[in-house]
């Protein structure tokens, strides 16, 4: 279901609480835009990894491509085979999203789940087994995971695209009340869990120190710095990103 975006939004409040984040994604293999991909747009995102090493060194995050560090090189060819044919196995998706979390040195992770017609898992039946599956093999090497499932009857947010979902975030960090308010609930309710993982926030408090951070501007601060480091302009406005000649509003 379309709505990579929520990255763009938990990384900022995640380090703004003054953790660790150093976020890879890939770009779009089955969906319109890809983390890296409307990242892209505020920021350059391939780095090797003595860059990384530095921006986190900086800001202790970044949102990266993680293609361009060769550190999970099976799952790249992978990924180059899945691309062109739209496809994203289930039994490569486990594999894949820990060979990259293992070699950036994650501890803890939170995967997002959406379930629901037109996701990976129809049913949430389906949604379980595969956390289920995920936090045991993530455990086995080492990995403390949580795995939150979302019903994904529709996009989180209203935009679709790269460009357009920059832009959509970008809008929420600069202003709590522009939303949308599924946009918020699912970035502030993804972001609370690490929170708590991390022991920042009490148990059933982390969506709530979540949401905090981002009505204060601290994730917008902590957001302008991460795209500054990455060689992006951190004055960006909403309005400075260009649309495609295609638009559908």
């Amino acid at each position: 279901m379309p709505g990579n975006k929520v990255s763009l939004i938990i990384v900022p409040i995640v380090a703004a609480a003054g953790l660790l984040i150093p976020k890879t994604s890939t770009r779009a293999i089955t969906s319109p835009s890809g983390t890296a991909d409307s990242m892209e747009v505020l920021a350059p995102v391939a780095f090797d990894s003595e860059e990384i090493k530095n921006l986190i060194s900086k800001e202790k995050a970044c949102i990266v491509w993680g293609g361009a560090l060769d550190i999970a090189p099976a799952d790249n060819i992978m990924i180059e085979i899945e691309r062109p044919l739209h496809m994203d196995p289930i039994g490569l998706m486990i594999p894949s999203i820990l060979a990259k979390k293992l070699s950036m040195g994650v501890k803890k992770i939170v995967l997002d789940i959406p379930v629901g017609e037109g996701t990976k898992f129809s049913t949430p039946n389906e949604g379980r087994n595969f956390a289920y599956l995920f936090k045991e093999i993530a455990k086995n090497v080492g990995v403390e995971a949580e795995c939150a499932l979302t019903l994904a009857h529709q996009p989180i947010g209203h935009a679709i695209g790269p460009a357009i979902e920059a832009k959509e975030a970008l809008t929420l960090l600069m202003d709590y009340s522009a939303g949308p308010n599924s946009l918020i609930e699912k970035s502030t309710s993804l972001a609370g869990i690490l929170l708590e993982m991390s022991g920042k926030a009490t148990k059933g408090k982390g969506q709530e120190m979540a949401k905090e951070l981002l009505k204060s501007g601290k994730a917008y601060e902590k957001m302008k710095r991460i795209i500054e480091i990455q060689g992006g302009n951190p004055e960006i406005k909403p309005d400075d990103i260009n649309m495609g000649p295609h638009v559908k509003e």
